[in-house]
């Protein structure tokens, strides 16, 4: 597993592996697989010297987005997440680049005026779509100068989520799902096909965070490394998003010798919206785009 291979600098690493219980069949009879086993035998068994690890095995059905809805409560504003599905694979050299931004950039380390409270996050992956401009990735649009920018889109594979605007996330979630009607739409994005077509809506959560970073003008650092080499890579093995394995993404970026140094401050990176339109003015006109798209997607969904 790509995680023992990490330097962990010596740090303590809290671990938390979460196995959800099998979607019952559709005449309602539960099924015990015999791979959900095998799995907490595993976890289980796996060893993990950097710190605590928990074994979470849910005693019934929670589905993709429930799972990503229910790991994650922060404790603290100091409390940091980096959530990694199973098919996901992470660089030899991820925490050590994730530890360096993190003491440049997070609030409750980073120097004066390096804070920007806009940021929810530390995107790891190299982005491969913009949902605007679908399927064009932003390296296409981006200057091979650029090597780190900020964009509202979130990433769903390794993601580090920094912890008020997770919370803030999950009491919003928690709201807007009291009202039956609401979707999650925002603006004339692929995601909302995703949104549509996926299932209902029952396995699409980042459309979610996608409209509520829509609503409160956030965005995510990433990086934008040679050959599209990235910190944290997909499998894109088959299941709940893909119907056939599809193999890796992207390369992996295995060395940290030859990237370009972190800029001062996150102010120094350029800003683009979900349509990677360049934000050149207060990045405070992003706030509340989400909400006057509701009436746009009555019509047209």
């Amino acid at each position: 597993m790509s995680l023992h291979k990490t330097d962990f600098l010596g740090d303590r690493v809290h671990l938390e592996i979460y196995i959800d219980k099998p979607a019952p069949l559709a005449d309602g009879t539960e099924v015990v697989e015999e791979k959900q086993v095998e799995s907490v035998r595993i976890a289980q068994s796996f060893l993990w010297p950097h710190g605590d690890k928990l074994v979470i095995v849910r005693q019934e059905h929670y589905g993709l987005k429930e799972q990503w809805l229910n790991i994650w409560f922060p404790a603290s504003n100091d409390e940091i997440a980096m959530i990694i599905e199973d098919d996901n694979a992470v660089s030899p050299v991820f925490y050590k680049f994730l530890k360096q931004t993190l003491q440049r950039y997070f609030s409750s380390t980073s120097e004066p005026g390096t804070f920007d409270p806009r940021i929810f996050g530390i995107m790891l992956q190299n982005q491969h779509f913009i949902p605007g401009r679908y399927p064009t990735p932003p390296s296409e649009l981006l200057s091979p100068s650029v090597s780190y920018y900020r964009f509202q889109q979130l990433s769903t594979w390794g993601p580090v989520f920094f912890p008020s605007h997770w919370a803030s996330f999950i009491a919003w979630t928690n709201a807007r799902s009291e009202d039956q009607s609401f979707r999650p739409l925002f603006s004339n994005m692929k995601t909302n096909e995703w949104y549509l077509t996926r299932n209902g809506g029952q396995s699409v959560w980042s459309a979610y965070f996608m409209r509520f970073a829509a609503e409160r003008g956030l965005y995510a650092i990433y990086t934008n490394f040679h050959d599209n080499a990235g910190l944290v890579v997909n499998y894109r093995d088959k299941g709940v998003n893909f119907n056939e394995d599809k193999g890796v993404n992207s390369p992996m970026l295995e060395s940290l010798d030859r990237i370009a140094k972190l800029p001062p401050s996150p102010f120094d990176m350029p800003l683009y919206d979900f349509h990677f339109n360049l934000i050149e003015d207060d990045p405070s006109i992003l706030e509340l785009r989400g909400l006057y798209s509701d009436t746009f997607n009555v019509f047209t969904h």
